[in-house]
C-alpha cells in the first residue's frame, strides 16, 4: 500500500494527519498496522485522527479502539465511544464493551455521555437491556440519555399496521 508510506513519514505528523484523515473520509478497505500505534503512541492530534480512521476502516472492532476507549484524553475517549457504534462488535465482545459502554455514560464529559449512550443503543437486545438499567439508575442525566435513546430506537423498530375486523 503506497498510502501508507506518509503514516511511517519522521519529517512531521501533518502529512500523517491528513492521511488518517483522507482514509476516514475514504473508507479505506482495510487499516493499516501503523493506526493501532498511533492510537497507542502517537499524540493526541495523531490519536484522534488513527481512531477515526480505524473506525471508518474496519468492519469488526479493532483492538486499538478499545484501548482507545480508556485513553487519557476525553476527546480521543469521545471518538472511540462513537466508533463503537459504527463497526461490528464480535458477539463474544459485545458484554465486555456494554461494560465499557455503562460506565462512560456516567463520564464527567456530556459528548462521551451522549455517545456511550447512542452506542448502547447500536449493540442490540445486550445494549438496549443496559439502557433500560440505566434508566432505573441514581445518575439523571445518564437517565435521560438512556430514556432518550430508547425512544430512537423504539421509533426505528418497524411498525405493523393493525389488522381491520370485519
Amino acid at each position: 500500500h503506497v498510502a501508507v508510506l506518509p503514516l511511517t513519514y519522521a519529517r512531521g505528523n501533518r502529512q500523517a494527519i491528513a492521511l488518517m484523515r483522507a482514509m476516514a473520509l475514504s473508507a479505506f478497505p482495510s487499516p493499516p498496522a501503523q493506526l493501532s500505534r498511533r492510537v497507542a503512541r502517537g499524540r493526541l492530534d495523531e490519536r484522534v485522527a488513527a481512531v477515526r480512521a480505524l473506525t471508518a476502516c474496519s468492519q469488526e472492532l479493532p483492538p486499538a479502539l478499545e484501548t482507545a476507549l480508556h485513553d487519557e484524553s476525553v476527546v480521543v475517549r469521545a471518538q472511540a465511544v462513537r466508533g463503537i457504534a459504527d463497526v461490528n462488535v464480535p458477539p463474544d465482545r459485545v458484554m465486555a464493551i456494554v461494560t465499557v459502554l455503562t460506565e462512560a455514560i456516567k463520564d464527567r464529559d456530556w459528548w462521551i455521555r451522549g455517545y456511550a449512550a447512542s452506542s448502547l443503543a447500536s449493540l442490540g437486545p445486550q445494549g438496549i437491556a443496559a439502557l433500560e438499567r440505566i434508566t432505573a439508575g441514581d445518575d439523571t442525566f445518564a437517565a435521560h440519555r438512556a430514556t432518550e435513546q430508547l425512544a430512537l430506537h423504539r421509533r426505528e423498530l418497524p411498525v405493523t399496521a393493525p389488522v381491520e375486523s370485519s
